[in-house]
C-alpha cells in the first residue's frame, strides 16, 4: 500500500497534526506501508500544481489533513485517478464563526458536496464535526472519529516524582490563540484567589507565541511573579510534567488534546474545562475532572483537590485508565483498517 499525506504542517512542527505526521511515518512503514509527505507551500499556485501531480502518481491512499484548499483541489483532479481520499478534521471552528456572505455560503456548499462524496471523512473528536454542522451549517454524517494517540509506554521511563508537600500545577498551551490565552487568563485568576488561602502551591504554564506578553502582563498584574513561572519552546514536556501533580488544561476551544494525554499518560491528576472535545478524553471523577470553563469553575475544582489528599492521590493513580485506548500504535490501526476497507470496495 502506498500512502501520501497532505499536511499544512512539517513533521517538525508544533501542535497536533505534526505529532499525526510524525507518527505516520513512524508507524505506517513497520506495517508494511509506503508513506510519503507533501507540506503545503505559501505559494498557492505551486501547490495546486503539486497536488494535482500527486493525484496522478500511483498512490492507493491520498489522505489530507486539516487543508479545505486541498480538498478542493483534489476534487478536480478525482476524474484521473483511481485513488482512495481521506480527509481529517483536527481543529474546531472559530468561536466567533458565522458565514457572511454569498461567498462563503457557496465555498461551503461545495466543500460540503466535495466531502460527502469523494472522500472518507475522520475526526479527531466528535465535537469537531458537531461544531461545523451547528456552526457552520455543514451536513457531514457519515465519518469516524479517531482520537489522536500518545506513546506512553515511553513515557514511563521517566523517573518517578518525589513525594512532596507542596503541589505543583502544570498547564501546557501556546500564546498564539485568543481561546488558548483566554484559558490561562481563567487559570491565572483562579490561581490567584487559591494563593491567597494556599501557600503550597506553584504553577508553571508551559508554552510559547506571539501573545506572550499578554500572560506576562497577567501576572504581574495579579502579583504572582514569585509563584508562577513561565517554560518557553520546552522539547521534552514530558520532563516538566513527570515533577507535577495536577494537570490543569484550559484551552477553550480543543479539539483532541494532546497535552491532556501525556498528562494522563504520567499519572498527573487532571483537571480541564468542560468545552469541546475534552470530556472525550476524560470521565469524570474517574481519571480526571471535568469542570466549567470559568475562573471559579477552575477555582473549585483546584481546591478540592488541595484540601482532598485521598481523592488527589487516587485521580493521579487512575489517570491512566482507559489511556491504552489512546495508544499511537493502536491509533494507527485503526486508520490503517479504513484504509484496507475502502480499498476492497
Amino acid at each position: 500500500m502506498k500512502v501520501i499525506l497532505i499536511s499544512p504542517f512539517t513533521e517538525f512542527s508544533k501542535g497536533g497534526i505534526s505529532t499525526h505526521i510524525r507518527n505516520f511515518k513512524k508507524y505506517y512503514p513497520l506495517n508494511g506501508v509506503d508513506c510519503d509527505v507533501y507540506v503545503l507551500s505559501n505559494n498557492l499556485f505551486k501547490s495546486m500544481f503539486e497536488i494535482f501531480r500527486l493525484s496522478l502518481s500511483n498512490y492507493d491512499i491520498i489522505h489530507v489533513h486539516s487543508s479545505f484548499f486541498s480538498v478542493f483541489c483534489l476534487s478536480i483532479a478525482k476524474v484521473f485517478t483511481s485513488s482512495k481520499y481521506f480527509f481529517t478534521f483536527h481543529t474546531q471552528p472559530e468561536n466567533n464563526y458565522t458565514r457572511p456572505c454569498f461567498t462563503n455560503y457557496i465555498k461551503y456548499l461545495l466543500l460540503e458536496f466535495i466531502l460527502n462524496n469523494y472522500f472518507f471523512i475522520t475526526t479527531v473528536s466528535e465535537s469537531i464535526i458537531k461544531n461545523y454542522n451547528s456552526k457552520v451549517g455543514l451536513k457531514l454524517y457519515n465519518y469516524k472519529v479517531i482520537h489522536s494517540g500518545v506513546d506512553f509506554v515511553e513515557l514511563l521511563h521517566y523517573p518517578t516524582r518525589s513525594q512532596s508537600k507542596n503541589i505543583k500545577i502544570i498547564s501546557i498551551g501556546l500564546f498564539e490563540w485568543d481561546w488558548k490565552v483566554q484559558g490561562h487568563l481563567l487559570a491565572l485568576k483562579a490561581f490567584k484567589r487559591l494563593k491567597i488561602e494556599f501557600n503550597n502551591i506553584s504553577f508553571s504554564i508551559i508554552g510559547s507565541g506571539s501573545k506572550e506578553q499578554i500572560i506576562l502582563n497577567e501576572i504581574n498584574s495579579l502579583n504572582l511573579s514569585k509563584s508562577v513561572q513561565i517554560h518557553n519552546n520546552v522539547s521534552e514536556v514530558q520532563k516538566l510534567l513527570i515533577h507535577g501533580d495536577i494537570y490543569l488544561h484550559t484551552g477553550l476551544n480543543e479539539g483532541c488534546s494532546l497535552a491532556i494525554l501525556e498528562a494522563r499518560s504520567l499519572n498527573l491528576c487532571t483537571i480541564v474545562v468542560d468545552i469541546g472535545g475534552n470530556n472525550e478524553l476524560i470521565e469524570n471523577n474517574v481519571n480526571g475532572i471535568l469542570c466549567e470553563p470559568s475562573s471559579d469553575g477552575i477555582f473549585i475544582s483546584l481546591r478540592k483537590m488541595i484540601l482532598d489528599e485521598v481523592s488527589l492521590i487516587r485521580l493521579k493513580k487512575d489517570s491512566i485508565i482507559g489511556i491504552s485506548n489512546f495508544k499511537w500504535i493502536n491509533i494507527i490501526q485503526e486508520y490503517l483498517n479504513i484504509y484496507k476497507k475502502n480499498l476492497d470496495e
